[in-house]
């Protein structure tokens, strides 16, 4: 039994917004690297949105964090960080300030 003209149409119509939306969805899901812009936890990976940045990312020595990141601990946790001190930038809504734990340390922007 073969198709009739609707069945066909419908089928084209289907295909058409499975080409449309799956390249759209697939875009919106990416994860982001560390420092990147977000808007939420989920765009990040393993790590979180803090302020509009991807951070928190674990690591165990520097050279597993990316550009200018070191693994610092934060909270209890090895995650990595970038360094700043006192008025420099900080990307996103972040600040340059000291972790809660170690309020005398390096500052970190958080």
């Amino acid at each position: 039994m073969h198709p009739t003209t609707r069945q066909r149409g419908a089928w084209a119509w289907t295909w058409a917004w499975a080409f449309t939306l799956l390249p759209a969805l697939l875009l919106g899901a990416a994860c982001h690297d560390a420092g990147d812009e977000c808007t939420k936890s989920r765009q990040c990976g393993e790590g979180v949105c803090l302020k509009g940045v991807c951070s928190g990312y674990a690591c165990a020595v520097d050279d597993d964090c990316p550009g200018a990141q070191v693994c610092a601990k934060i909270g209890g946790n090895d995650v990595c960080a970038l360094p700043c001190a006192g008025d420099d930038p900080c990307p996103g809504a972040q600040s340059c300030r000291a972790p809660s734990d170690d309020p005398e340390g390096q500052e970190f922007c958080l």
